[in-house]
């Protein structure tokens, strides 16, 4: 038998223009291979998501902390959280330390209630935080909590005795485990989320930086947050950073993107940027990402209604852009991922009622394959030239593999990937049974159409974009 080179659990994204699809294409199948008996590693905990469960209905609460466990969600980044929990007192450094005045060595000072009882989920559940250090984005004609801090040394005070309640105990706090990062604001670049100059957050994060390494040298500190992969601003910072000689433990940005491509590149950029200033070790994470299917202006020739359930940026294609993306980034140099965000709203992936969403079903997917941690040799043996409506229009296919004893789970993404049928070959199994579950068009992990020929499987797929998750159990 022909044997087909590894290629990382990732697959070459299959970039395929319109009008060059040869005579036979629609005879012809695309075969997925997967070898169970190949063992290449290990899984990355990507999938994050911005926002805790939701305190302000229980209800909702309820179902959000349990299908964050059903997810098997690893991380959670806090921003926007007080806009999230309207009428509570959350995570904000203003609603945390209302006077600025005040003194910050006294406890008395300081209002943790209610970010106590956030966050208390996540550490029982031992989700990883990431503490945004800052304020929530404000939409408003005037900016009421964005302006930089008067005195940038006191506000760092408050920033360390904030992670200090939450790590060492301090004003009746904790010693939770789970809250290692703390990053310094969010979008410096963003009016919206920053009134002040860049400048004037590069002196922010420095003192910020200096306070961590001198008090609490175990956490780790991050930026600069900004809204966009920018790597001019980037490498401001990295430039900053390393003639200040300051503590910096991960890099950290924020990306809307409507090209898998475009997403997944971004690491090996800001990587090769990092590397010019002596940061080529240090961590890379996305704070914020999502499937911005028409950016931030409207474009008539994408989904009528970003909100649309089936259509918009939490749909089928969504669902598949997710997951592609998830696999993509196995073998990027990337740590973490917050796909933005696990809760309710436009962004979200829930409907105001608490009714999982379509992307709901890509990060269950993924955090299915999580659970079989050993990652298998996967990739797709032949691409197929697909027929497709309008020339911008990219299709992708990729596949993830994991086992855990007898159990295996192969997770693929279909975007926009006109292909009526593919196979998947499964091979470094014996006896197994399969159940296969499909997220496309009009189905949520519904089962899927299939045909078993011995250890070939025939998927008959029904729209173009979609996820299915594959659960071998051996006998």
């Amino acid at each position: 038998m022909k044997r087909y080179p590894f290629l990382g659990l990732m697959l070459a994204s299959s970039v395929l223009a319109a009008g060059s699809v040869e005579k036979k294409a629609e005879k012809e199948q695309t075969v997925i291979k997967v070898d169970f008996a190949r063992g290449v590693g290990t899984f990355k905990p990507l999938n994050g998501v911005s926002l805790a469960p939701v305190m302000t209905n229980i209800v909702t609460f309820d179902t959000q902390e349990q299908y964050y466990r059903k997810l098997n969600i690893q991380g959670v980044r806090l921003h926007d959280d007080a806009l999230n929990n309207k009428g509570y007192r959350v995570v904000d450094i203003h609603q945390i330390f209302r006077d600025p005045d005040a003194d910050p060595a006294d406890p008395k000072n300081y209002y943790f209630k209610q970010t106590d009882d956030y966050l208390k989920p996540c550490a029982e559940a031992g989700i990883q935080v990431l503490y945004r250090l800052g304020e929530s984005i404000e939409h408003s004609a005037c900016k009421y909590f964005i302006d930089p801090p008067k005195d940038f040394e006191k506000w760092a005070e408050i920033c360390c005795r904030i992670a200090e309640h939450y790590t060492r105990g301090w004003a009746n706090g904790f010693h939770w485990t789970n809250m290692k990062d703390w990053q310094v604001w969010c979008e410096p670049n963003e009016p919206k989320l920053w009134t002040g100059s860049y400048e004037e957050y590069l002196r922010l994060y420095e003192a910020v930086a200096k306070k961590f390494a001198e008090r609490l040298p175990e956490l780790r500190i991050g930026g600069p947050s900004l809204g966009g992969c920018n790597l001019e601003k980037i490498e401001g910072f990295l430039k900053f950073c390393r003639e200040k000689n300051l503590k910096l433990d991960f890099i950290i940005w924020n990306q809307y993107c409507n090209s898998i491509k475009g997403q997944l590149e971004q690491p090996g950029q800001v990587r090769a940027v990092a590397e010019k200033y002596g940061y080529g070790k240090v961590a890379l994470q996305i704070g914020e990402w999502h499937c911005l299917k028409r950016g931030w202006n409207f474009d008539p020739d994408s989904a009528s209604d970003d909100d649309d359930l089936k259509y918009g940026m939490n749909g089928f294609e969504a669902a598949a852009y997710t997951a592609a993306v998830l696999a993509g980034w196995q073998d990027e140099p990337l740590e973490k991922a917050y796909f933005y965000t696990g809760s309710k709203g436009k962004y979200g992936i829930f409907d105001n009622n608490g009714v999982p969403k379509k992307t709901a079903f890509a990060l269950e997917a993924y955090g299915r394959v999580l659970r079989c941690p050993e990652r298998v040799a996967a990739h797709v043996g032949r691409d197929v030239v697909s027929s497709l409506t309008r020339e911008r229009m990219k299709s992708d296919l990729r596949v993830l593999a994991g086992r855990n004893g007898n159990e295996c789970v192969i997770m693929i993404s279909a975007y926009r990937c006109i292909l009526p049928v593919f196979e998947v070959e499964v091979s470094g199994l014996k006896d197994f049974d399969v159940s296969i579950l499909v997220t496309d068009k009009e189905h949520d992990q519904a089962p899927a159409a299939f045909i078993r020929k011995g250890n070939v499987l025939e998927i008959m797929k029904h729209s173009s974009s979609a996820v299915y998750m594959i659960h071998l159990h051996c006998r």
